[in-house]
């Protein structure tokens, strides 16, 4: 009996061998960062593809966040250091 095989299917697949390696990978410093944009812009599988791009996705909009967040959190002392820088004034401690 001949085994069928579906070419359009199998071309997209993924073994669980290769996830392993590639959760390996995303813990390495630096080597993950190359990885991960090598994988989602390279190669030849739309689904490996696709993944790798929305951790990408993922990872911007958690700086975005945080960025954002550090800004909120750091607008007090900015707004007092910019008074101080306009009003020459020398004293750091607040005024009440």
């Amino acid at each position: 009996m001949a085994r069928k095989t579906n070419t359009a299917n199998s071309s997209s697949h993924s073994s669980t061998l290769f996830w392993l390696f590639a959760i390996f990978i995303t813990w390495i410093p630096i080597v993950n960062v190359v990885m991960v944009l090598y994988w989602a812009f390279a190669g030849d599988n739309p689904t490996r593809k696709n993944y790798f791009r929305a951790i990408i996705i993922w990872f911007l909009i958690g700086f975005a966040l945080w960025l954002a967040f550090s800004l909120v959190g750091l607008a007090p002392a900015i707004v007092d250091l910019l008074d101080q820088k306009l009003n020459g004034s020398g004293s750091s401690e607040p005024q009440q």
